[in-house]
């Protein structure tokens, strides 16, 4: 029996079929796997906040699968993903994750995830600063504040600039770094002011609005302290104006209507009822703890600097209280503060008759009276 032979016309016509049967997408066997080309290189990166899919769809290209193909890869393709999500989100943290696509139970593709941080820090404060000549360990961080979606930024000031030596406005830069590397600018001016009081220069400045306390000698800053001063909210802000010591002890007890403190030193500058003194059941002096929290009217300061003012001071040391501004708010033509002659804090300095001049009267007076080891234990301010 003679074999049958396919001509030629025959074998173009299996093979017409085949290419017809690729085409409209009939496959003789199971499918293979094929990625999208922007996952070929094995990286996927995301932006923080946006959860990482973890969908079959998402990786693999099905642009020229048939629909029973693309069935078969969907049922027999599974993802794997080891993320760490931010705690009460569907999002991960900033990191590198492994995405492990299976296929027909073995192990297709590993796919390196990266997690990336591209928002950088934001100033919420940019604040200038007044400062004196002569004045050192000026806080600079305090002039500004960031903040980060993720973290807190690290604030990293350039100072160079200043010359604390020489009256004049400074430009102060500060640079934001949050953890990953994104970084945002800003800028603040330190304005250093020649202090002058008198002949003698030597007085109490206290800033209201810094929270900062100042002493000066022959016109320079020798001390300085972060104060808390009289609570704004419940109306015992510190009387503002130009004073002078007038009484110095130890280990005294202040009294009020709804408190009784026990302090070590005291130093009075409005008749007896305001003063400076040592606030040891604080934890924090300065910022805006006098807006809800400050004192009946005295100016709370730590103990270590309380005790050193003490040393300090003599009666009759004039003390200016103000909110902001140079030492008495008056400018020269040629920009260094003029000040009243020392003189005139001299006529205002308070008498037993007669209390010192001020813009505002203190709302619950506070009175000293010696107190023994065994008072010194309470504390109800």
């Amino acid at each position: 029996m003679k074999k049958k032979k396919f001509g030629r016309a025959a074998k173009i016509g299996v093979l017409a079929l085949i290419l017809v049967a690729t085409a409209v997408g009939f496959s003789f066997g199971n499918p293979d796997l094929t990625l999208k080309s922007k996952y070929e290189k094995g990286i996927v990166k995301v932006d923080y906040g946006t959860p990482v899919s973890t969908d079959v769809k998402t990786y693999v290209d099905f642009s020229r699968a048939s629909d029973k193909d693309k069935k078969y890869i969907l049922k027999n393709t599974k993802i794997k993903y080891d993320g760490d999500k931010v705690e009460g989100t569907d999002y991960d943290k900033v990191g590198e994750y492994n995405l492990t696509i299976y296929f027909e139970d073995k192990k297709f593709k590993t796919l390196k995830v990266k997690v990336l941080d591209k928002v950088p820090p934001e100033f919420t404060k940019t604040e200038d600063k007044s400062v004196f000549v002569g004045e050192k360990d000026v806080d600079y961080k305090s002039m500004f504040e960031a903040k980060d979606n993720i973290d807190q930024p690290e604030i990293k000031i350039d100072s160079k600039a200043v010359n604390l030596s020489t009256p004049g406005d400074y430009e102060v830069k500060a640079t934001a770094v949050d953890k990953s590397g994104n970084k945002a600018k800003a800028k603040a001016v330190v304005h250093v002011q020649k202090a002058e009081y008198g002949a003698a220069g030597t007085y109490v400045y206290v800033d209201l609005t810094a929270q900062r306390l100042f002493y000066f000698e022959d016109g320079k800053v020798v001390f300085q302290s972060p104060i808390v001063s009289g609570n704004l909210s419940a109306g015992h802000g510190t009387p503002t104006g130009v004073f002078a010591v007038n009484n110095k002890t130890r280990n005294q007890k202040l009294k009020g209507d709804d408190y009784e403190s026990y302090v070590s030193y005291w130093m009075s500058f409005i008749g007896g009822q305001v003063g400076f003194h040592d606030a040891s059941w604080r934890s924090s002096f300065g910022g805006t703890i006098y807006k809800n929290n400050g004192s009946h009217g005295c100016i709370n300061m730590p103990t270590g600097s309380a005790a050193q003012l003490y040393s300090m001071l003599k009666i009759g040391t004039p003390v200016i209280v103000k909110y902001g501004g140079s030492p008495y708010g008056v400018t020269s033509a040629t920009g260094a503060p003029a000040a009243p002659k020392q003189e005139e804090a001299a006529a205002q300095a308070p008498t037993p008759s007669q209390p010192a001049a001020s813009n505002t009267t203190p709302s619950t007076p506070e009175t000293t009276t010696p107190v023994s080891d065994k008072e010194a234990s309470k504390n109800y301010s």
